[in-house]
């Protein structure tokens, strides 16, 4: 989930697997991790790394790399060993999609890069991929993993190659597509209005073979236990709160913040919705809080507080304030200047 260019954006364990594969091509690991401050030698000293490392990554990776294929070639060696927790609960679930299910609620303890939404169609499911990159040049290499990483996780195990799995990408067709074909099939489509993968919903819903009940319920408790402790820090709620905070004269709206946070209204609502909170519970909090403060420590009229707020009326303004305090807001500021906080 990088929302914020300080916040943690990707598990260590993949930075590790892409050295692995840069020093294949002939490239050192200290020369792909220059100015990263990620040791060589202790890759997985954090459990994550910072959206300014992987932006500091990927630009090395630019210069370094004379392939632009390359985010295809990490995804193919993402196998379901490598996402820790999230690949147990691939093996240990009933069947593909209840697997799919659980990967949305917990892929950002994972890949805070990448949320996912999924589709359920008559006799398919589209698999739709969300970047939260604000660098542009990330999103190709991002994408490919991505789609590159789910083909190579279900290939054997649903069969793809002999399947004709529609996938479609954001970016523009490149000059050369051989490797995209070589690891995705024919039916691929670029320029389009998202990143997906569509696959059959037999295939989905066959039986897994490795299915454990009692190994994917301890998995998804202790993957609960993860996603609160990264919640706590890293919370959606908190992210909208301090964007408000930092400029309360625009106080978004739910689908321009969406915009501002590089994602769709859906998966905002979504994400607030896993977190117990709704967007407007996150605007009249930062309201009340900036009420407060402006009544308390300035000589602007409730009617200026009101306009500076985004109420239309300041009648609208003060039956808000009033259900939040339980006074008025003059009130509030008479209370306050008698007992000295102004």
């Amino acid at each position: 989930m990088t929302y914020n260019n300080n916040n943690m954006s990707l598990s260590t364990d993949y930075v590790k697997i892409f050295v692995q594969l840069v020093e294949e091509k002939g490239i050192l690991a200290k020369d792909i991790l220059a100015n990263t401050h990620i040791d060589p030698l202790y890759i997985n000293k954090d459990p994550y790394i910072s959206s300014h490392q992987l932006t500091q990554l990927i630009e090395n990776s630019s210069q370094l790399l004379d392939d632009p294929d390359w985010g295809l070639q990490f995804g193919e060696r993402l196998h379901i060993g490598a996402h820790g927790l999230l690949g147990h609960i691939s093996t240990s679930a009933s069947n593909s999609f209840e697997s799919l299910k659980v990967h949305q609620q917990f892929l950002q303890i994972r890949n805070q890069l990448v949320s996912i939404d999924y589709q359920l169609q008559s006799q398919s499911v589209v698999i739709i991929f969300n970047i939260h990159s604000t660098i542009g040049h990330q999103k190709r290499p991002i994408i490919d993993g991505c789609i590159s990483g789910l083909i190579s996780t279900l290939a054997t195990k649903l069969q793809l190659k002999s399947v004709d799995t529609p996938i479609q990408f954001t970016y523009p067709k490149p000059g050369k597509i051989d490797l995209h074909k070589k690891l995705l099939g024919n039916n691929i489509t670029f320029s389009s209005e998202k990143n997906s993968v569509e696959l059959p919903l037999h295939l989905l819903i066959q039986p897994n073979a490795s299915a454990n009940p009692g190994v994917f319920h301890l998995v998804k408790q202790q993957s609960e236990a993860a996603l609160a402790q990264f919640s706590q820090q890293n919370s959606l709620s908190y992210i909208i709160s301090h964007h408000f905070l930092e400029s309360p004269e625009t106080l978004l709206t739910q689908e321009n913040m969406a915009k501002k946070l590089n994602m769709t209204s859906r998966t905002l609502r979504r994400r607030l919705l896993q977190e117990g909170v709704n967007y407007q519970e996150i605007q009249n909090s930062v309201r009340k809080t900036i009420a407060i403060q402006y009544l308390k420590s300035t000589s602007w009229t409730v009617q200026e507080i009101s306009d500076r707020l985004g109420y239309s009326e300041e009648v609208n303004f003060s039956r808000a304030f009033k259900r939040w305090v339980g006074v008025s807001p003059s009130l509030f500021r008479h209370q306050n200047v008698e007992i000295g906080h102004l």
